[in-house]
């Protein structure tokens, strides 16, 4: 049972945009909203440079020598992106991995680190990439549609609306660089705009809303029923739970924090490679970095796709009969990986996920999980599918793959976010909130430690600094449930000889165990800033008073947040002179919270507080 879509209701024709830029392979998905029609989600299915037709294309970016974009995807580079040695100066793959948090656990130390162009930041790579898929979409639409270029015009482009899929462990910092990219790509323009058209949502969310919208999940709906989604992607595997809250409509809460491994399809031939290399180190021909690389790539396009857990595999990189070792197993240019050397560069993933899928289901007893749906463009994988289902079946439990191209998953789940939206309620997994200062009561002990860090207030008072006020608490170490209509309100007031204009306050996470502290350096370590928040506050009324220090004025208002979003929202809320609640858009202000630091990072938008 696929969720019921009604007509489009709107008064012209509009366009949504989905977008999975992938570590290996990125796809795009769209939907065509026309007055009084039904909305069905389409996958753009053909792109330049491929000779069949394919919902994917390669995550890849050719460079020249000036920096300037040669290819992307599947296309050639013309003759002038080659060096004077005839190879590409900067051929950028995996470069969706330079994205992730620094804090983001990772399971292994084998993550690929590709390097960025002179002068090139990732949120310029990201841009290159965006543009192209916006071109492939544009072309796609044009071409299959009778009426062509006609059929495109008749959209605006000042009106679309995209959809961006990423990882489920990245949050604020990577959307907004994402958002950076598509007003850089010339998709949307900056400011407001930009936060109206450029949507975001996790690809572990986007692979169930993929599942109910073509009705894989249908035997499994039923109110409190749970099913666990397992995106296995390049780069990362997302794996997110949901229970069904109603049936008709349908309705689904997020029921635990997802998780985010670094063990995609990339992980599994950076093992081999690593393993290749040292395997070949006394080869005095196959040793050489041109034979290695060779081998990895014939590993990765054949014996990795092919592996089912049985038997050796024999890898072709090379049509000469001369190209043997017998000594390293190579034998007319096929060198034999063993059963055991095949399964140890999947079995740490593998190991990696079940552990994964274990916690989940200890952390939410007694809930039963009924299902789990595998997919995405690693879920194609034999080997990886009969691990992951003879570990549930230990437990008589069913894991599924969907019966389409689960490599769409992402792309076209992200379209059915915006259209159906049927997630309301999310899982927020720390504890936030922000640095304030308490007023000094000497008989606390904790305050009496810090008398000499005691500082008078404009009012007259003493205050300590140093204080965390929080916003929202964690209520178990499994995450608390957040609906996207809950508000969460930090009053606060600002004292001054004049009024403020502006007001910038930090957002800070607690991820320590148990309740935090009353002040920060007591667990400072388990502290760490998110984000800031900067908002206009001109139109907040001001109190005038009189204190030891003469005349100053106050102004009372509040932070309001929404957590229980795909992206946090806040806003500056305060009373009229009619008692009415008055507000203003609060923009969350990152930054950079990425593990690539090494690049050139060319001056993006400006982000001048608002």
């Amino acid at each position: 049972m696929a969720p019921s879509r009604p007509k489009y209701s709107g008064s012209k024709r509009h366009l949504v945009i989905g977008f999975d830029l992938g570590t290996t392979f990125s796809g795009i998905s769209y939907a065509i909203q026309d007055p009084g029609k039904e909305v069905i989600i389409q996958s753009v299915k053909r792109f330049p440079g491929q000779e069949k037709g394919d919902a994917a294309i390669p995550s890849v970016i050719y460079y020249s020598k000036d920096g300037k974009v040669a290819a992307v995807g599947a296309e050639e580079p013309s003759e002038d992106a080659y060096d004077e040695k005839g190879v590409y100066p900067w051929k950028m793959e995996w470069f969706k991995m330079l994205l992730r948090p620094k804090g983001i656990q990772v399971m292994h130390d084998n993550v690929p680190e590709p390097k960025l162009p002179p002068n090139k930041g990732i949120e310029n790579i990201y841009s290159d990439f965006y543009r192209y898929l916006f071109h492939c979409t544009k072309l796609y639409i044009s071409q299959t549609n009778p009426a062509g270029e006609i059929f495109w015009n008749s959209i605006d482009e000042d009106d679309m609306t995209f959809v961006l899929a990423h990882p489920n462990g990245w949050g604020g910092a990577q959307q907004a660089v994402m958002r950076r990219a598509m007003v850089k790509a010339g998709l949307v323009p900056d400011g407001d705009k930009s936060f109206e058209r450029v949507n975001f949502v996790s690809e572990g969310e986007a692979s169930l809303h993929f599942c109910l919208a073509d009705g894989a999940v249908s035997d499994e709906i039923e109110p409190e029923s749970t099913v666990m989604v397992i995106d296995a992607g390049g780069g990362t595997i997302d794996i997110s739970s949901y229970e069904f809250v109603s049936v008709s409509p349908i309705e689904v809460k997020e029921a635990a924090p997802s998780v985010c491994l670094f063990e995609g399809s990339v992980i599994v031939r950076q093992r081999a490679e690593r393993h290749i290399r040292a395997k070949l180190a006394n080869s005095k021909k196959f040793g050489k970095s041109e034979y290695i690389g060779a081998i990895a790539n014939a590993f990765d396009n054949t014996a990795k796709k092919r592996f089912r857990g049985g038997g050796d595999s024999h890898v072709v990189f090379s049509n000469m009969v001369s190209d043997t070792d017998k000594n390293v197993d190579i034998r007319g240019g096929k060198i034999k990986l063993t059963e055991v050397e095949m399964a140890g560069f999947f079995d740490p993933g593998i190991n990696a996920i079940n552990k994964a899928i274990d916690d989940h289901r200890h952390a939410l007893e007694p809930r039963v999980f009924k299902t789990f749906f595998l997919v995405g463009g690693f879920a194609s994988n034999e080997y990886l599918f009969k691990k992951v289902k003879d570990h549930l079946a230990d437990d008589n439990l069913v894991l599924l793959r969907p019966d389409c191209e689960s490599k769409k998953a992402a792309a076209e789940g992200a379209v059915s976010f915006r259209l159906d939206h049927l997630v309301s309620a999310r899982t927020a997994k720390l504890t936030y909130g922000t640095r304030c200062a308490v007023p000094f009561i000497p008989f606390i002990p904790s305050h009496r430690e810090r008398a000499q860090q005691v500082v008078p207030d404009i009012t007259g008072g003493l205050m300590l600094c140093g204080a965390f006020a929080d916003v929202l608490t964690k209520a178990s170490a499994f995450g608390t449930p957040v609906s996207e209509t809950t508000e969460f309100r930090n009053p606060f007031s600002s004292q001054g000889f004049s009024r403020k204009e502006t007001v910038d306050m930090q957002i800070i996470a607690y991820r320590g165990s148990g309740d935090p502290p009353l002040f920060i350096d007591e667990d400072e370590e388990s502290f760490s800033t998110l984000f800031e928040v900067s908002a206009d506050l001109k139109d907040a009324p001001a109190q005038i008073a009189f204190g030891p220090m003469g005349r100053f004025v106050s102004q009372e208002v509040e932070l309001v947040f929404s957590f229980g979003l795909t992206e946090l929202k806040a806003q500056l809320a305060w009373k009229d002179k009619n008692g009415a609640e008055q507000r203003t858009p609060a923009r969350p202000i990152f930054e950079d919270d990425f593990v690539y630091q090494g690049a050139v990072t060319v001056a993006g938008p400006s982000r001048t507080k608002t």
